[in-house]
């Protein structure tokens, strides 16, 4: 559970780099008044700095010990942040370096606000080490920015009751105040928190299809998830406790980032498919070589006719070894993921499949 200070005065850092046509002076302004109309607003301290290079964020960062920073300006659809250098001349920020620079300061700041265009890929990176991290998933108007800084600073000022959490209730009023304008961006907003992350690196390595990685990064959460050590088989007694945000959110990361082609949904649309024979999946997504034609007929004879304790042995002479895998995009359709070398298919573990369907079901 996220600890949130609501008990002890509040810094505010105010970030502002590069007008440009922006309304920044405008937001800025409009920050303080929701702040000085606030039920609690003896609690919050604002510092304002303007026209900010890298520099000048990492010492007012340092120097001020804010709990609460405030970003307003441009950026780029990378989720780089737009500053100037010394000579003036555009500097973008990426989102592994403001991730750095927020991990040096991660004991006191709380929250980060970057009310700036594609700035979500930024709060992601930022949110492995802060609480809570907001960000803009694509361009946004002068007028939806400034809206939802105001809903937002509102929101911080209200009283909220002991079953909410303050910057969770701080952004839905956020997302409100654009609402109630009738502007259509209120989607745009991103609230990114810190438990999440747990993900984050799954995420990183399936977007740079890094397949194998990724398999024992998935094989490595569910265990975790689980309570057990990484060294343990994933079992289906194992699997039932999974809880369902977990298992959603990995088969969500696995079946958006690989085009459809792999996740567990992928895989037991196709076990359904194929009539909950398991081998013949198992055929059907690369995981066992095709067997000679009279020993093919004994050992599927074999298989489906004995209790599961006996898929091991001799029955698995022709499966793919793990390494053999294919760990690219061009694998048969459900060939991943496979939970690593505590897969489906090694040491009898393939009734998986139906422990995954029954979880899948559930969730």
């Amino acid at each position: 559970m996220i600890k949130e200070k609501t008990t002890q005065q509040q810094k505010i850092l105010i970030l502002a780099a590069i007008p440009n046509g922006l309304r920044l002076d405008r937001e800025v302004r409009e920050v303080e008044e929701c702040i000085r109309r606030a039920t609690k607003r003896d609690m919050f301290d604002v510092d304002i700095r303007t026209a900010v290079r890298p520099q000048d964020i990492r010492r007012a960062i340092a120097e001020e010990k804010p709990q609460i920073v405030h970003f307003c300006g441009h950026g780029f659809s990378d989720g780089s942040l737009l500053l100037e250098d010394d000579g003036g001349h555009q500097k973008p920020i990426s989102p592994s370096g403001l991730a750095s620079l927020f991990e040096l300061h991660k004991d006191y700041v709380t929250c980060v606000l970057l009310n700036a265009c594609y700035s979500v890929k930024s709060a992601e990176a930022i949110s492995e080490y802060i609480n809570y991290a907001i960000g803009i998933n694509q361009e946004i108007q002068d007028k939806s920015a400034i809206r939802f800084a105001q809903g937002f600073y509102d929101g911080l000022g209200y009283e909220v009751s002991k079953n909410q959490y303050l910057f969770e209730r701080a952004f839905k009023e956020g997302l409100v105040a654009i609402q109630l304008e009738n502007l259509p961006q209120a989607q745009i907003p991103i609230l990114k928190k810190k438990q999440d992350t747990e993900f984050f690196k799954l995420r990183n390595l399936l977007e740079a299809e890094e397949w194998k990685k990724a398999d024992l990064e998935t094989k490595n959460l569910i265990l975790k998830a689980v309570g057990v050590s990484l060294n343990e088989n994933i079992t289906p007694e194992r699997l039932a406790t999974l809880p369902c945000s977990i298992l959603h959110k990995i088969d969500k990361l696995w079946v958006e980032l690989s085009n459809g082609n792999f996740g567990f949904s992928t895989q037991i649309d196709i076990y359904k498919s194929l009539g909950r024979n398991q081998l013949d999946w198992a055929k059907a997504v690369g995981w066992r070589h095709s067997y000679s034609a009279g020993l093919l007929g004994y050992a599927d004879k074999a298989l489906d006719g004995f209790s599961k304790s006996l898929l091991s042995g001799r029955a698995f002479i022709n499966w793919v070894p793990y390494n053999s895998l294919q760990f690219t995009l061009n694998a048969p359709k459900g060939h991943l993921p496979s939970l690593g070398e505590y897969g489906y298919g090694s040491n009898g573990a393939l009734p998986l499949l139906p422990a995954i369907e029954s979880k899948l079901a559930e969730c």
